[in-house]
């Protein structure tokens, strides 16, 4: 008896797989740094829209939700480059706002001060999404500390960095928080914004179409069984 057997051949099997490759979704991290987010007017008041460099459309938007409250502007201080945040003796809330869905957001700062027994902090955190989700925070040399849903300045140049990861699969399109400054103190500056933006679906004409070079190149041999 003969058995029909189809053997796809090694340059087949080779397009499926790099067809595989280009079909799944590709994951990479969109960055603002320092210069980034200095580059905008000094006067800024209200909001601060940044565009991203690197093909993923992202936007960037931090903005000021009670006005008059506080203020925002560029910073070009060594060390401290980027969106300075701040305000006289008032509490202000900002939102930090995304175009489309992320799946991470990283915040990092320099400036959070403490001095003559006040603090700055950052406190009232919350990610537009919904529940549940993880606040995770880093402060490599220890000026500045996380507890209770506070940041809080422990010297004079408290720095740090704040990630929000909501429960998978569930995307966030932002955050917001209120910087407390005493009177005394001169606000913070963000450093760094990085996020995952989700990933595109795999394409399903590209997968199709590595489907169909499989079977166009695929050969068929005649092999004979005893019985």
């Amino acid at each position: 008896m003969e058995v029909a057997a189809m053997r796809p051949s090694l340059s087949a099997a080779l397009a499926l797989a790099l067809t595989t490759a280009l079909a799944a979704p590709a994951a990479h991290a969109t960055t603002w740094d320092a210069a980034a987010l200095a580059a905008i007017p000094t006067s800024t008041v209200g909001a601060a829209h940044y565009f991203s460099d690197d093909g993923s459309e992202l936007i960037l938007s931090v903005i000021q939700d009670r006005t008059g409250d506080g203020s925002m502007g560029s910073s070009s201080a060594p060390g401290h480059q980027g969106l300075w945040l701040g305000q006289d003796g008032l509490s202000s809330r900002y939102l930090v706002l995304f175009n489309l869905p992320i799946t991470r957001l990283s915040m990092s700062f320099v400036g959070l001060t403490a001095a003559g027994g006040q603090a700055e902090r950052l406190t009232a955190f919350d990610v537009i999404a919904p529940p549940p989700f993880t606040i995770s925070f880093d402060s490599p040399d220890g000026s500045a500390s996380y507890a209770g849903g506070d940041v809080l300045a422990l010297g004079a140049d408290g720095k740090g960095r704040l990630d929000f990861v909501p429960a998978t699969p569930v995307t966030l399109s932002g955050i917001a928080f209120t910087h407390d400054q005493p009177a005394a103190l001169g606000g913070f500056v963000i450093t760094r914004v990085e996020v995952s933006p989700v990933p595109e679906p795999a394409g399903a004409a590209a997968w199709l179409c590595g489907i169909a070079s499989l079977g166009a190149s695929s050969r068929w041999r005649r092999r004979s069984v005893a019985r």
